[in-house]
């Protein structure tokens, strides 16, 4: 969340972004004119943060958040998100939802004395781009 924060995204790219996977735009920049003094929104080439779920792990642009500890449930892990505003193909307000299954490495193995089942971490935020 923090690197997310960080990166201060513009939109959600919806053509990008699955139920596995969603990927965050920067594509805008305030700037101010110098002969008339005020400030304007221009675009910018922009740049991606991408937020995945594959093989029981988060990643960030592709590289692995880790935990010695614990692991991420795929199958029973998602990333949505529910649009309230759009402009071509990128979502510029909305609210966000990560679900993750996380689970105790060490005890995962249903058969085990000591299994502990995974449980669930929830977060919802809202974006808008103004």
């Amino acid at each position: 969340m923090n690197k997310l924060y960080q990166f201060s995204p513009d939109g959600l790219d919806m053509e990008e972004t699955t139920d596995q996977q969603l990927q965050f735009v920067t594509d805008r920049q305030k700037v101010i004119n110098p002969s008339v003094g005020i400030v304007e929104e221009q675009k910018t080439n922009g740049e991606t943060l991408t937020v995945s779920l594959q093989q029981d792990a988060v990643l960030l642009n592709g590289e692995q958040l880790h935990s010695a500890l614990l692991k991420i449930v795929s199958s029973q892990s998602e990333l949505s998100y529910r649009c309230a505003k759009q402009e071509d193909n990128i979502c510029r307000s909305g609210v966000v939802t990560i679900k993750l299954s996380v689970q105790d490495r060490d005890h995962d193995d249903p058969d085990g004395l000591l299994y502990i089942k995974p449980f669930i971490l929830k977060n919802e935020f809202g974006f808008k781009r103004k």
